[in-house]
């Protein structure tokens, strides 16, 4: 992993998330904010996000909705700043290459590895 994707100690996970999406294409920025202000996107969403994503690899689109990028100020404000978060176990995954979606992957808080699933 590089040094750009790890999240450091004392730093907001959610600023360093707002960072990253600046480096995505701006119709897959506008689709992370839609998703941080709702969490469910409407059909309406996912039409102009495909209007948007259109634009950007040169088709017309009739009425293409203004680009928003995903900001600092659409991030919920009063997160908490330097806790650190643990992720401690995966389940359920779908889709992710030869698992299992009854599979459970734990991962040891010692030595930060993925422990065999069980399955």
């Amino acid at each position: 992993m590089s040094e750009s994707t790890i999240t450091r100690r004392g730093t907001n996970a959610l600023a360093e998330f707002v960072g990253w999406c600046g480096e995505l294409p701006g119709w897959q920025q506008d689709a992370l904010r839609r998703i941080v202000e709702s969490c469910d996107p409407t059909a309406d969403d996912i039409s102009e996000l495909v209007a948007l994503c259109k634009n950007a690899h040169g088709l017309e689109v009739e009425d293409a909705p203004e680009l928003r990028p995903l900001k600092p100020e659409d991030v919920p404000k009063g997160t908490a700043t330097g806790k650190a978060v643990t992720l401690c176990s995966i389940a359920e995954p779908e889709n992710v290459n030869a698992l299992d979606q009854t599979q459970e992957l734990e991962i040891d808080q010692t030595s930060r590895h993925t422990l065999a699933a069980d399955g």
